[in-house]
């Protein structure tokens, strides 16, 4: 417990007297010997060092039969719900990342009429609330593009929400559809590969301005990556 000391200045006022706070204290001297009255105090502050981890749930997907990930049809709905919890001591901001597959192909329309051949994400989902889209980008195998990229915030397009530590975002979707794809495009029998990281970051004294904007967070956590 913090004691509180009187630290009022000292001055002599005669002889083997001192002055101090308003206590008059006398001092018996002995020739030959000096008497001092010596104090000293201290602080030690304790900091605690906080944690940043994240993990990336799938409960739905983790739950599918394998036979049910196999062998998907044009329109097939399958369960697939990417979260995120904060299993560290901090608060923080996280982030989604999708890689869909994509290929120049035709697809049907419900009512059997085709669309012309182009490229289509093979994949489609619908995205729940909490989460928003800040960025798409190809993913490219030489010239060619393989795959779209798109870049998920939980907040808004100007400004993460901060995940408390134990706490879970919403899904991002729910489940992914497959395209209604028209059939002999060479896609039967391919292994296709939707793609999911998620990333935290502590949620206080980012940067010089303790920056909450979706861009420059994430930026952050790309150079910290390099």
């Amino acid at each position: 417990m913090k004691r509180t000391k009187r630290k009022a200045a000292v001055r002599k006022i005669g002889k083997g007297m001192i002055y101090i706070g308003g206590w008059l204290i006398l001092l018996f001297g002995v020739s030959g010997i000096s008497a001092y009255f010596t104090d000293t105090d201290a602080s030690t502050n304790t900091f605690t060092v906080g944690k940043v981890t994240i993990e990336h749930h799938e409960d739905e997907w983790d739950d599918l039969p394998p036979e049910e990930k196999e062998d998907v049809t044009p329109n097939k709905e399958i369960p697939k719900d990417p979260s995120i919890v904060n299993t560290g001591n901090n608060g923080a901001f996280v982030f989604q990342t999708v890689e869909v597959p994509c290929a120049d192909v035709i697809t049907a329309n419900p009512d059997g009429t085709k669309n012309p051949k182009r490229l289509t994400d093979l994949f489609s989902y619908t995205v729940k609330s909490g989460w928003t889209l800040i960025n798409t980008e190809d993913v490219k195998a030489g010239a060619a593009v393989t795959a779209h990229k798109y870049t998920y915030v939980y907040g808004t397009a100007e400004k993460c929400t901060e995940l408390v530590a134990g706490a879970e975002t919403p899904t991002l979707f729910d489940s992914v559809t497959v395209a209604n794809l028209v059939e002999g495009q060479d896609l039967e029998e391919t292994t296709q590969n939707i793609v999911i990281n998620a990333y935290g970051i502590q949620a206080s004294d980012l940067g010089e301005h303790d920056t909450t904007a979706p861009s420059e967070v994430l930026s952050i956590i790309y150079n910290q990556m390099k």
